[in-house]
């Protein structure tokens, strides 16, 4: 009687053991996740040189010795940092591609559109981005995680492209030049946005991107980038109209200016600073302008 009572009283201590540790897991994912979320804070606000182990404590609020426990040092840290913004990015661009389905045209209008989704295009996740890009040839570490971006350009849509070419009766050659265009055309929207985050419209972006795969596959590329996605142009906002090349769409940049210079006041660019970003807070994204 007494040994049954020891083997379910060791039973019942090992499944207290098992939840203390349960718990602790949990306590240690949080803690890491606070960690993480606190140097994107850092990096976004003052660089990733200037994220330092002061500064993401004050973000996080938790100590110096909770950086070591859970990263062993702030470089790991900031490793983790830049894997988590990578993921982000690879997984919206994945699950876009999985609803997608075979099609060429509908995959190439998934990744467009995933490229200027407010989950991934917005103020913070373009600043940390540009932050990681500008430490990436003296930081080979960082290098891995900053190319995760360019999968898609250096398989995926030159292997649409090329079907599309090839279903169009051109050459492979033309697809290539169509994919290198139009990752240029996306890369370059990304710095159009992080300079001019209130004066971007996405969805003019994204329709000009898909007029220059137009231009190429006239035979597939329809007219609008909604107009073969019914669920899109249902949520666009009544009167807005679809802007592209054949309907006066501006590049924002230059709309941007055109308004400082319409104002009187001095374009972006003109010598004079941009006030501070300010990220800490923010995970808001640039909507579009009506």
């Amino acid at each position: 009687s007494e040994r049954l009572i020891s083997q379910r009283g060791t039973v019942r201590m090992d499944q207290e053991t098992d939840k203390t540790l349960t718990a602790r897991e949990i306590s240690r994912e949080r803690h890491a996740r606070k960690l993480i979320e606190a140097a994107q804070d850092a990096i976004c606000a003052y660089g990733v040189r200037g994220a330092t182990i002061a500064r993401i404590q004050e973000f996080s609020g938790l100590s110096r010795g909770m950086i070591n426990a859970r990263f062993d040092s702030k470089e790991r840290l900031l490793e983790a940092a830049i894997r988590d913004m990578s993921a982000a990015y690879t997984g919206r661009w994945q699950r876009a591609l999985a609803a997608a389905g075979d099609d060429p045209v509908a995959r190439l209008r998934a990744l467009i559109r995933a490229d200027f989704s407010p989950e991934v295009l917005n103020e913070r996740h373009v600043t940390l981005w540009f932050a990681f890009r500008a430490e990436a040839k003296p930081r080979d570490e960082y290098l891995s995680y900053i190319t995760t971006r360019e999968e898609p350009s250096t398989s995926i849509v030159p292997g649409l492209c090329v079907d599309l070419a090839e279903a169009t009766g051109r050459g492979p050659d033309d697809g290539r030049r169509a994919a290198t265009l139009l990752m240029a055309a996306l890369e370059g929207f990304w710095a159009d946005f992080h300079l001019y985050p209130q004066d971007f419209d996405r969805d003019a972006a994204a329709q000009l991107a898909w007029d220059l795969l137009a231009r190429f596959f006239p035979e597939r590329i329809p007219g609008q980038i909604t107009d073969a996605c019914p669920a899109h142009a249902k949520g666009r906002p009544e009167g807005r109209p679809s802007l592209g090349l054949g309907c006066g769409a501006v590049n924002p940049r230059r709309a941007h200016r055109t308004r400082h210079r319409a104002q009187g006041a001095a374009p972006s660019g003109s010598g004079r600073s941009p006030p501070p970003r300010q990220c800490r807070s923010g995970r808001k994204s640039a909507r579009p302008r009506s």
